[in-house]
C-alpha cells in the first residue's frame, strides 16, 4: 500500500468517526430533503459549545462545508479541538473548509464566501457582522473579532466602544498570527502579512499589508495557493 492510499484511508477513517456529529448537525439545521445530502461534514474533534443559532446554505451539496478537518503540519490533530458557539447566524455562500482547532463564536451574522479556507487554529468572534468574500485563505492562529468583549464608559456613563462590523473582500490571503479588529475593511486581492494588527480600511487591490500598526508595504503583487 503506497503513502497516498494510506492517507486516503486515514481521511475516510476521520470522516467515519464524525458520522454521529455530522448527522446531528445536519438534521438539526436543515429540512430532511437537504439534511439527507449531508451538506456539512463535522469532525469528531468538534465541540458543540452552543447550537442555538441559525445556519444558512446558499448551495446544498454533499460535503460543501467541512468543519474540523485539514490543518497544517505544525499542529497535531489528535490534541486539537474545534469549537462551535453559534447564537447568531452563519451564512455559507458556497464551499468552505474550517480547519481543525478553529473556534467560531457567533452572536451576530457571519457571512462566509465561496472557496473559504481556514488552515487551522484560528478564531472568529462575531458579535455584530463579519463578512468574507470569495476565495479567502486564513492561516493559523489568527483572531478576527468585531468586538472588544467588555464595555468601556466615559465619566457620563456613556458607552464608547460599540461593536463594529468587519468586511473582507475576495481573494484575500491572511497570514499567520494576525489580529483583525472591529471596523476593519480589507479590499480584494490583498495579502495580510504575519504578526500584524489590522484596524481601519485597506482597499488598495494587489497590495501587501503588514505591521503593527499595519500599513501597505508593497503594491502590484498577487498570490495563488
Amino acid at each position: 500500500m503506497n503513502l497516498r492510499t494510506k492517507k486516503r484511508l486515514f481521511y475516510v477513517y476521520r470522516y467515519f468517526l464524525g458520522i454521529p456529529k455530522t448527522l446531528y448537525f445536519n438534521f438539526k439545521y436543515f429540512e430532511f430533503k437537504d439534511a439527507i445530502k449531508l451538506p456539512v461534514i463535522i469532525s469528531h474533534k468538534v465541540k458543540f459549545e452552543n447550537l442555538a443559532g441559525e445556519i444558512e446554505l446558499k448551495k446544498v451539496k454533499t460535503a460543501i462545508v467541512r468543519i474540523g478537518f485539514g490543518g497544517v503540519a505544525n499542529y497535531d490533530f489528535r490534541y486539537s479541538r474545534t469549537v462551535l458557539d453559534i447564537h447568531g447566524k452563519i451564512r455559507f455562500n458556497g464551499k468552505a473548509k474550517i480547519g481543525h482547532g478553529s473556534k467560531l463564536s457567533v452572536h451576530g451574522i457571519l457571512e462566509i464566501g465561496d472557496g473559504f479556507q481556514i488552515s487551522a487554529e484560528s478564531s472568529i468572534i462575531c458579535r455584530k457582522r463579519i463578512k468574507f468574500g470569495d476565495g479567502n485563505l486564513i492561516s493559523w492562529e489568527n483572531i478576527i473579532m468585531d468586538t472588544d468583549y467588555h464595555n468601556i464608559y466615559d465619566f457620563n456613563h456613556k458607552k464608547i466602544n460599540e461593536n463594529v462590523g468587519i468586511e473582507i473582500g475576495d481573494n484575500v490571503w491572511i497570514g499567520c498570527r494576525n489580529m483583525i479588529l472591529k471596523g476593519t475593511k480589507i479590499g480584494n486581492n490583498i495579502i495580510i502579512g504575519s504578526n500584524s494588527t489590522i484596524t481601519g480600511k485597506f482597499t488598495l487591490e494587489n497590495s501587501i499589508v503588514a505591521g503593527n500598526p499595519a500599513k501597505i508595504i508593497k503594491e502590484n503583487v498577487y498570490w495563488k495557493e
